[in-house]
């Protein structure tokens, strides 16, 4: 299909994840418990795309409920939200395999042990109308935090291909500062992991510190 071939990697790969992922999920469904099964997966479907990619896990593994400060006083009345909702496992795992630029890629293996111990997470973007300053908040929770340093590594590698060397860098702080993408925090707390893209270092500092409960 010449729509197909010429798709971004990641649109390519989410759209063979049904009929790869999903196929080997209903597969491992029937060898446990042949169709009646795969029927009740009709009647209680997976909620999660790391039910899917782990079929051990479904249907016990619930995600995390992550919710987000109201980040509107934060950010003034110059933004407003276009986007609100939940990465999973899998989009987590294209974030780091698939993205746009392939030199910012990471391998299958690294991108895959990354994503795996994915607990739950909750993404929002806004946008300011007048300047086209685009803001991203994400907050992730992971299911040890050793499932969160091992997301923590994976994404600094991550971030040095796609940004650069870091300007600030510690065990638990990591920040970037980008032409096209303005300034870029992450930070590690136990099994918590949030990143937050923003037009300078002022506001990625005060968008990092509501998602983290930090008040001046």
């Amino acid at each position: 299909s010449p729509v197909y071939d010429a798709a971004p990697e990641f649109l390519r790969l989410d759209f063979l994840y049904p009929y790869q992922q999903g196929l080997a999920f209903v597969q491992s469904l029937f060898e446990q418990g042949g169709w009646a099964a795969v029927d009740e997966a009709y009647r209680n479907p997976p909620v999660t795309t790391e039910q899917i990619l782990h079929p051990e896990l479904y249907p016990a593994e619930t995600p995390i409920d992550v919710s987000l400060p109201d980040l509107s006083a934060t950010l003034g009345e110059d933004w407003r939200q276009v986007d609100d909702n939940v990465l999973g496992e899998w989009y987590t795992y294209l974030m780091l395999a698939a993205g746009r630029d392939p030199a910012a890629r990471l391998n299958d293996e690294e991108a895959s042990t990354a994503a795996a111990g994915w607990g739950g997470d909750r993404y929002e973007i806004y946008l300011n109308d007048e300047t086209g300053g685009l803001v991203l908040a994400m907050d992730s929770r992971w299911d040890t935090p050793r499932d969160a340093g091992e997301f923590w590594q994976a994404f600094e590698r991550y971030g040095a291909a796609r940004w650069g060397s870091p300007v600030e860098a510690a065990a638990d702080h990591l920040a970037w500062d980008s032409n096209e993408d303005g300034r870029v925090v992450a930070r590690q707390s136990s099994d918590r992991v949030i990143w937050v893209i923003a037009p300078d270092q002022t506001l990625a500092e005060q968008v990092a510190g509501a998602l983290l409960g930090v008040t001046e």
